[in-house]
């Protein structure tokens, strides 16, 4: 959603219109008598040139409103390899837990006070939480917030799996690494709120036609190994089916949730 001040621009443009063309009859009336015997056309077309010039100076501030944003980057310093060998390991040692996941594996809950691989471990403390320390701190402007109460899991969707719309609750910050990635695999799709389309469905001719944030009502990614997409845990979101052809159809993501946010104790306490 926008907000635009173009009825204020506009308002102020109309009085100026008036003004301008009011001085100019009294010009033609009094001062250029010889001009009186038409004053309206003359009226007309000066009124068009204060038209186009006020429009062409016309600006539009854009001020979102209710923004959710999420946040992608490719890491090219992980060896994913050493990832995958972890993850088969605890699929070997491990039920799957069922959530939203459909014909794919789903690790237990792993948790950052023992990490259960070094390049694991790598991912998170060099990359995945500075990148969410950024995001508390800068872009949202809690100053000293830090990311807190990470848990974190494997992901294995074979071929024909796929994940069901879901939400990730009371998640200050939600991810997803891609750790291995086949070929159409699926993608992952962010949905606006329900109640939010619902209230735009007169615009449902149009909607369609564009991938505006403005207007869609979903947005999706194609992921490739290295990605890391971070995003707000009330956002719902699914996963397409994989319907890879590679001989190794397994796609291996990590996902993982920030629950809260700890700030420093101050020294004075």
């Amino acid at each position: 959603m926008w907000k635009y001040n173009v009825h204020i621009v506009y308002l102020h443009c109309a009085s100026a219109f008036t003004l301008e063309i009011s001085v100019l009859k009294f010009f033609l009336r009094k001062i250029l008598p010889f001009a009186y015997t038409d004053p309206n056309r003359l009226c007309y077309n000066y009124n068009k040139f204060i038209h186009t010039s006020y429009m062409t100076q016309l600006i539009l501030n854009e001020v979102p409103l209710f923004v959710t944003n999420c946040y992608t980057s490719t890491l090219s310093h992980i060896d994913n390899h050493n990832i995958v060998c972890a993850v088969e390991n605890i699929q070997h040692t491990c039920p799957s837990n069922q959530f939203s996941n459909s014909g794919g594996y789903q690790s237990p809950s792993m948790y950052s006070s023992a990490w259960d691989n070094p390049e694991t471990a790598k991912l998170f403390e060099n990359h995945i939480m500075p990148g969410c320390k950024h995001i508390m701190q800068v872009i949202h402007g809690l100053a000293t917030g830090q990311p807190a109460h990470l848990n974190y899991w494997y992901n294995v969707n074979p071929k024909y799996a796929y994940n069901r719309e879901h939400t990730h609750p009371e998640a200050y910050i939600s991810g997803v690494y891609y750790v291995q990635v086949p070929k159409n695999s699926g993608r992952i799709h962010f949905l606006r709120s329900q109640s939010e389309i619902d209230k735009m469905q007169f615009m449902r001719d149009f909607i369609c036609q564009t991938d505006h944030p403005g207007l869609n009502s979903e947005h999706c990614f194609e992921p490739h190994s290295g990605m890391l997409i971070l995003f707000p845990g009330h956002v719902s979101h699914y996963v397409t089916q994989n319907l890879t052809t590679d001989s190794d159809d397994r796609r291996i993501s990590l996902s993982f949730n920030f629950h809260g946010i700890s700030r420093p104790r101050s020294v004075h306490a």
